[in-house]
């Protein structure tokens, strides 16, 4: 495998304070966040959701999660219902694909249509609210009593459009991931979301996309962001008993490549 470095600002470097954990898949859709946040979390808002919904799962089983608002126009309930009821015609796709689409519908179904308390919307977060739209504002808004939120965005470079609501909301966050994609091109605006985050939030870890590309300047094209609110670090007594985490071992190796036939990409922070 390709081994890779990039580099990122020395003003990002993660502040290394808070003990982390991973939540979600091994691969794609898991992310180091720090231990604290579990204990603070009360609602989940996620802005893009794709076809894994792992993280949500895991934060679910946490007994403070009350709410899972998840906003995703790409991912719709009738056509995953579609492509299972194709799979059951077994002379259309191979077993292992038809295996799949039929976990896929059953999980869904179970995950979000069991409970009005865990939601999908299909509706894309832009700047405007319509049938099929939603803003930031309205989603925070959607959610009652909004002061423990845990905000995850993969909204595939739309970040950059409504990132004036995403700081604006951001007291509202104890914990906060964002993957920020393009970044080589939009170095600027990168810096200037960062810098809105860091006035009420800690830089807690960045992780390097490995589906990515790299500037000349190793500078690389998408990264995973996580923060936490600035508040006093919570002893790990006070975090309890935290069920549902597949990974949650503080001092293990929690960084994973995107992919599994992916190498890592080392992380370096300079001016």
């Amino acid at each position: 495998m390709e081994f890779r470095t990039a580099r990122l600002p020395a003003r990002f470097k993660p502040e290394g304070i808070n003990a982390l954990v991973r939540i979600g898949s091994v691969y794609d859709g898991g992310y180091v966040i720090a231990a604290h946040v579990l204990a603070e979390t009360k609602a989940i808002l996620t802005f893009g959701l794709g076809l894994n919904w792992d993280f949500e799962r895991e934060m679910d089983a946490l007994p403070p999660v009350k709410t899972i608002h998840c906003y995703d126009h790409t991912v719709s309930y009738d056509a995953i219902r579609k492509e299972y009821a194709i799979s059951l015609l077994k002379y259309f796709n191979k077993k292992t694909k038809r295996r799949r689409k039929i976990e896929l519908f059953k999980d869904y179904r179970d995950f979000f249509r069991t409970s009005k308390r865990i939601q999908h919307f299909e509706k894309e977060v832009c700047t405007i609210t319509g049938d099929k739209k939603s803003t930031v504002n309205s989603a925070f808004g959607f959610i009652a009593n909004p002061k423990h939120v845990f905000l995850k965005c993969d909204i595939e470079g739309a970040e950059y459009n409504v990132s004036d609501q995403i700081v604006e909301n951001a007291s509202k966050c104890c914990g906060i991931v964002i993957e920020f994609h393009d970044l080589h091109n939009r170095e600027n605006d990168f810096e200037s979301i960062m810098q809105g985050l860091m006035e009420t939030h800690l830089v807690d870890h960045i992780h390097v996309n490995t589906h990515c590309e790299l500037s000349e300047s190793g500078l690389p094209s998408v990264v995973e962001v996580s923060m936490s609110r600035k508040v006093r670090n919570l002893h790990q007594s006070e975090i309890g008993e935290l069920s549902g985490l597949a990974q949650s071992l503080v001092g293990t190796s929690l960084d994973f490549p995107n992919h599994p036939d992916h190498a890592d990409i080392q992380l370096t922070y300079g001016s």
